[in-house]
C-alpha cells in the first residue's frame, strides 16, 4: 500500500483535516450550476426586477433543456 503512505504523508504534511474537507464540500456549487447559483444570490442580495429576470430566464432555460432531455432520453432521466 505505497500508495496510501504517499497520501497519508501529504496530509499530514500540509495539514490536510478530512473533517474541514467534507464540511466544505457540502456547501460546494456543482460547476454546471456556478451561474445559477450567482443568479439565485444576486437575486437573493438584491431583489431587483432585472436580477430575478435573470434568475426566471436560466430556469426556464434549465427547465427546457430538461424536458428535452426527458423527451430524447427517457431512459436516462429514469435512472437519474
Amino acid at each position: 500500500m505505497i500508495k496510501y503512505q504517499g497520501k497519508e504523508f501529504l496530509k499530514s504534511e500540509v495539514g490536510w483535516n478530512d473533517s474541514d474537507t467534507q464540511r466544505k464540500n457540502d456547501f460546494a456549487v456543482d460547476i454546471r450550476d456556478i451561474e445559477l447559483h450567482y443568479l439565485y444570490r444576486a437575486a437573493l442580495d438584491t431583489p431587483s426586477e432585472e436580477n430575478q429576470k435573470a434568475l426566471m430566464d436560466m430556469l426556464d432555460h434549465r427547465l427546457t433543456i430538461d424536458k428535452r432531455f426527458e423527451t430524447m432520453f427517457p431512459e436516462f432521466i429514469e435512472k437519474v
